[in-house]
């Protein structure tokens, strides 16, 4: 950087121009755009609603940002982008963490998605003659991928019950069609799929598992320690950009749930569900508690990890509870 540049960048320091984040510059007038890489599960969960609405409100620009939205189609497969070095920030469960840190994937919680497994159900069609867990016994579970949110709360279930199923990884596309095709007997479903099944009278509740299951952080936000040790403002940033579009739809019913209508292409009952059981109890600024991490490590013992980190290892709190998040 030449004098003429350096005297610049005093000048805008000094007349407070600069955007500041705890401290740290993120852009300055005229330079250009952090880029950040943030990967989906899949298109229609609702880590998707938040940062989408940051897009379509133009946060992340405000924050400085150049924002690459990607959808996978499992939770695996976010990871392994995150891994590859392909993304900056994901949605994913700490048990997903748990596992993939075991092998020697460099990654960490850095804020709470949801708390509860909130719309998660335990789905079977609707006449099927399985009425219990129980009835489950030799049947087939359909998960999106493994190790995935629907991989660990279906090893959950079966811990739980007391009962062996066959897990049928089939992605999150085909869980729906190979449930009412008869291909699989019953389908670990995430919002707003299970809402969409119940209002249309396809399938019905085997297992309510927001009920049935402890706090367990079934997903959070996952950066990689690389991003976070080199490029904390931008992580931030990001979260500050995802946590103001969550809030700003948790404050406007009518834009809420006409958002998730148009983008997921869901019926008004299904939107509306989605809106009101799903977004309006999430978190607002990412709080993270030891006590929530450390049961959802039960998830991942359940998934055969003898060696898993510890808890402490598997978060950080420097970015939340966020002080203040971007808003239009």
């Amino acid at each position: 950087m030449n004098g003429s540049r350096r005297a610049f960048n005093r000048y805008v320091l000094a007349s407070g121009v600069l955007s500041t984040l705890g401290g740290t510059t993120l852009t300055a007038l005229g330079q250009a755009k952090e880029k950040v890489r943030i990967g989906l599960p899949t298109r229609v969960y609702w880590p998707a609603i938040p940062v989408h609405v940051a897009q379509n409100l133009k946060l992340y620009e405000k924050e400085g940002l150049d924002a690459e939205i990607t959808i996978y189609n499992s939770g695996g497969a976010a990871m392994e982008a995150l891994a590859a070095g392909a993304s900056d920030i994901i949605s994913a469960g700490p048990a997903s963490v748990a596992a993939a840190r075991a092998r020697g994937v460099k990654a960490k919680i850095v804020a709470a998605g949801m708390q509860e497994p909130a719309g998660f159900y335990i789905l079977v069609k609707e006449g099927s003659p399985i009425r219990t867990p129980q009835d489950l016994e030799g049947k087939k579970l359909g998960i999106t991928a493994p190790n995935s949110t629907t991989d660990f709360l279906a090893l959950w279930v079966m811990e739980k019950s007391k009962t062996k199923m066959t897990k049928v990884a089939v992605g999150g596309g085909a869980l729906v069609p190979n449930l009412l095709n008869g291909q699989l007997d019953a389908i670990v479903a995430y919002p707003p799929l299970g809402y969409s099944l119940l209002v249309s009278k396809e399938a019905r509740v085997l297992m309510d598992l927001g009920k049935e299951m402890e706090p367990s952080l079934p997903d959070t936000w996952v950066a990689a320690e690389d991003a976070i040790a080199k490029r904390p403002q931008v992580i931030e940033a990001t979260l500050r950009a995802i946590f103001g579009g969550l809030q700003y739809l948790q404050k406007n019913r009518e834009y809420g749930v006409k958002f998730v209508q148009t983008y997921a292409q869901l019926p008004p009952a299904v939107a509306a569900m989605e809106y009101e059981k799903t977004l309006l109890p999430l978190p607002a600024d990412g709080k993270l508690k030891e006590e929530w991490v450390e049961t959802s490590m039960r998830l991942a013992r359940l998934a055969g990890a003898t060696t898993l980190p510890p808890v402490r290892e598997m978060y950080t709190e420097r970015f939340t509870p966020l002080k203040r998040v971007t808003t239009p």
